[in-house]
């Protein structure tokens, strides 16, 4: 697994999991360009919807396996732990 490639609190909900190969965490997935033929089928055989288009950002909820097995391909960016997002001020009524 490539930790570089890895956020703190992904990291975290990876050591907090205790089956590795359960599929349970939301995770963001960042390539370094537009999915191809084959980076498709590899994101698609872990469970990700890959990006149409120009896109280079997908969600998943992916495995502890899946998250090794996908930091290590040099066409993927960076993986992070999704979240709720809330406003940073209170939204007016």
């Amino acid at each position: 697994m490539d930790y570089a490639k890895l956020d703190a609190p992904l990291v975290q909900a990876i050591d907090d999991d205790g089956d590795p190969g359960t599929r349970v965490l939301p995770v963001v997935i960042r390539l370094t360009g537009p999915a191809a033929g084959p980076e498709h089928d590899i994101l698609r055989s872990h469970g990700v919807e890959p990006p149409e288009g120009n896109r280079t950002v997908a969600t998943a909820i992916l495995s502890a396996d899946d998250i090794a097995a996908l930091s290590d391909r040099p066409w993927v960016l960076a993986l992070t732990l999704s979240g709720r997002r809330h406003p940073l001020a209170p939204l007016d009524d």
